[in-house]
């Protein structure tokens, strides 16, 4: 099953580009030159354009590998860390790469687009949260996780180099970008509190609020200990009471 941030992520990027796609068809119009990054536009006043360009791709197979990485590494991270989290990774990983992006490109006129710097961020966070974990590079290739990042993060640094800011048409720092901000969200993300705000929707039902409520009480009361419990002396220490509460979380967990 694909978590809500993966699926809705990937959903808003297919259609931001099918968007994209047909007002270049119907009106001649590149909407890369509004939502794209651009630095120049930036400095003018353009400062969604850090993190609208994440959602803006050049073609099929850059829109492709995009979301075929964020949805083979992104499914174990919002599993494991929430999808609050999730989030706050992918946005500050790609904003971050934007701005970097940003600061190498003054003085000139490139437009940078595509999620690469958000999933760069999301490569790094799987390859600290799932070190030994083996992936197939190229389909082929076993490797653990940490192995395959860092090789990664050396060829873009080596491309950087090498051919140059935009070597092949690609924003390598971009890329760094999303290399460095996504190490740095997983590092230090606990200790300065990185996350999306908690918005909350006041829908006028007095009976879903207390409902919340009770499950929360539930939750601390009976949910906790027994979790506690298993911790300290095994689930094999359960008595049924006890195994029908954890069914009981579990079915809630599910509905939700």
């Amino acid at each position: 099953m694909m978590p809500p941030a993966v699926k809705w992520l990937i959903i808003a990027n297919v259609s931001v580009f099918l968007l994209q796609n047909i007002i270049a068809a119907a009106f001649r119009f590149p909407i890369a030159a509004i939502l794209g990054l651009n630095a120049n536009a930036v400095l003018h006043g353009m400062v969604w354009q850090l993190a609208t360009y994440m959602f803006l791709h050049l073609d099929l197979m850059h829109i492709l590998w995009n979301m075929f990485a964020l949805w083979m590494f992104g499914r174990d991270i919002e599993q494991t860390g929430g999808t609050r989290s999730f989030l706050s990774l992918y946005f500050f990983s790609g904003v971050g790469a934007g701005l970097l992006s940003f600061l190498t490109s003054l003085g000139s006129n490139t437009t940078t687009i595509g999620a690469s710097g958000a999933i760069f961020g999301i490569l790094v966070a799987f390859g600290m949260m799932f070190p030994n974990r083996i992936v197939l590079v190229f389909f082929m290739f076993p490797m653990r996780a940490r192995n395959f990042v860092i090789l990664f993060g050396l060829l873009e640094l080596y491309m950087t180099v090498s051919a140059g800011a935009y070597g092949g048409g690609i924003a390598r720092f971009a890329h760094l970008g999303g290399i460095l901000f996504g190490y740095i969200y997983v590092k230090y993300g606990h200790t300065f509190r990185f996350s999306l705000p908690k918005i909350k929707v006041n829908i006028g039902s007095a009976r879903r609020q207390k409902k919340e409520e009770d499950w929360l009480r539930f939750i601390e009361e009976e949910v906790d200990p027994i979790l506690d419990k298993i911790s300290r002396e095994g689930i094999h220490t359960l008595s049924r009471k006890e195994r029908k509460i954890l069914k009981k979380a579990r079915g809630r967990r599910r509905d939700e």
